[in-house]
């Protein structure tokens, strides 16, 4: 799954890699008609969408649900930090039978593209631009948490924040996944590959700092 991934999700993308954030950087976003903008928010909500919905390589059963019953989500309320365009979230809430769906990440335009596609679906959901550090919700607002290859795009003293903020959020359940290395090969193909990330840490490091901000949510890694 994580060759799958990793091709998936290029170090270098192209204006027509509609999983990355980067094609709203490009010409082919910013200098298209209304219209063909909105064909390209939508293309980049499917590529998330569709990885979901074939459970063979989904985030959701790979990792959150390796050890656990996906009965957990049924009737939940689920925030997802760093939804992106909320494909992702969007198949969970078909899957998994959820009560409502909340996203945030930083860029209008993902907020933009969610709604859009959280109303072609029909789901229960509820999109907002916003920071990790600073989650804009009250404490215990959601059943489950969840944060895939996000956190680590912060310095390593707002990720500390953005730790306690998942955990004040989450009634109970949360689940993160981060950029990590157990040995030297890894940790030189994972600086090969990194994009964004700001703070990636051998896993025994990520599990000390898990240990000293009193995270004790569930976990995962991102390995090359």
């Amino acid at each position: 799954m994580i060759k799958f991934l990793m091709k998936t999700f290029e170090t270098f993308p192209s204006e027509s890699n509609f999983e990355n954030w980067e094609v709203f950087n490009h010409d082919i976003y910013l200098k298209n008609t209304e219209d063909k903008k909105k064909e390209i928010r939508r293309s980049s909500c499917l590529v998330r969408y569709d990885i979901e919905k074939n459970k063979k390589f989904s985030w959701m059963e790979n990792y959150f649900l390796r050890n656990l019953n996906p009965l957990l989500l049924k009737d939940k309320t689920l925030l997802d930090l760093g939804s992106f365009t909320g494909g992702r979230l969007t198949a969970w809430f078909e899957n998994y039978k959820l009560k409502k769906v909340y996203g945030l990440d930083i860029n209008p335009i993902f907020k933009i593209a969610a709604d859009e596609f959280a109303t072609e679906k029909k789901i229960n959901a509820e999109f907002k631009t916003g920071v990790g550090e600073k989650l804009p919700y009250e404490d215990n607002s959601f059943d489950v948490v969840i944060s895939i290859n996000t956190i680590h795009n912060l310095d390593i003293d707002e990720c500390a924040i953005a730790l306690k903020e998942i955990s004040r959020v989450s009634k109970k359940h949360s689940f993160i996944t981060v950029d990590a290395f157990r040995n030297d090969e890894e940790k030189k193909r994972m600086f090969e590959w990194n994009l964004t990330a700001k703070t990636i840490l051998s896993v025994s490091d990520w599990i000390k700092f898990f240990e000293e901000n009193n995270y004790k949510g569930d976990y995962y890694w991102f390995i090359p």
